[in-house]
């Protein structure tokens, strides 16, 4: 008799310490999610070590998983690096704010990059990027680092091509499935021709813009940089829109800083490319 009432205080003593334990996560957890800011895009950690998703705190079908970066591409597309995790630091959880860093090379060519991803406000995004060439062989204008996002909600998908913006060589916003380019957006293209750091012969590139809407028309999510060596979209099915921030011309031993910024809501493409504009040019965090 002795033993059972033994056996019952150790389950009893044990369920308590487990029920505390359960209970200390729990506010743990309560804790971690009151450190998220409510009036910023939020970012959390996916289980790949460069992939985080970004959420709208006014919009809750607006999620979207960024790969920063997916590749490295250095002076041609048949040139790439796959990144590799040097450390992830959030360096400000009060602010959402993120850094990640790594390395990334082919036989040839290595670079060190870092991110620091900074939420602003409802719609807004800031990212900053410093890359260093830490190889013994310079970069084209053309190298740059493939950055992607991806919608999670499958509103944000675009079989054809009409809801995914870009910006053309005379200036105007129009859909990609209007752009001459159109038939040369899919995913990387291996290209070994002589000619494929002729602007000419590239995807839309130079203002880097590219915006997607939601199947509505009402929300949108618009990405670009301060300098981009190319914008590339996914028409086959995949859904990604990427736009590259470029890190050439770059000697060995040099570094160079890029800004770029996300912003998601429920202007229309045409008012964040205005938007994302006036940012550049009056500036705020970067100026």
């Amino acid at each position: 008799m002795k033993v059972f009432k033994t056996i019952a205080l150790l389950v009893i003593f044990y369920g308590v310490i487990l029920l505390s334990l359960g209970m200390i996560d729990n506010l743990t957890g309560a804790l971690q999610r009151r450190s998220l800011p409510a009036d910023k895009i939020t970012i959390l950690r996916n289980s790949e070590p460069f992939a985080f998703t970004l959420s709208s705190p006014t919009h809750p079908g607006m999620n979207f998983r960024l790969w920063l970066p997916e590749l490295a591409i250095f002076n041609s597309d048949s040139q790439r690096g796959e990144p590799e995790l040097m450390d992830t630091e959030w360096v400000g959880q009060e602010n959402g704010n993120v850094r990640v860093s790594g390395i990334a090379g082919d036989k040839v060519h290595t670079v060190r990059f870092e991110f620091l991803l900074s939420p602003t406000d409802k719609t807004t995004l800031a990212l900053t990027l410093t890359v260093e060439n830490t190889g013994d062989s310079a970069f084209n204008d053309y190298a740059n680092l493939a950055v992607c996002l991806s919608p999670m909600d499958s509103s944000f998908g675009d079989q054809t091509g009409f809801r995914t913006f870009a910006v053309n060589k005379e200036g105007q916003l129009r859909p990609v499935r209007e752009l001459a380019e159109y038939e040369s957006f899919n995913h990387y293209p291996v290209d070994d021709r002589a000619d494929v750091n002729d602007p000419e012969e590239r995807c839309q590139l130079a203002n880097g813009f590219v915006a997607r809407t939601n199947m509505e028309g009402s929300n949108t999510i618009a990405f670009k940089w301060d300098k981009s060596a190319r914008v590339d979209v996914n028409p086959g099915g995949l859904d990604c829109i990427h736009s590259h921030p470029a890190i050439g011309p770059l000697n060995p031993g040099e570094s160079i800083t890029r800004h770029g910024y996300i912003v998601m809501g429920s202007s229309s493409p045409g008012e964040y490319l205005l938007l994302i504009r006036k940012k550049f040019t009056t500036g705020s965090l970067f100026h």
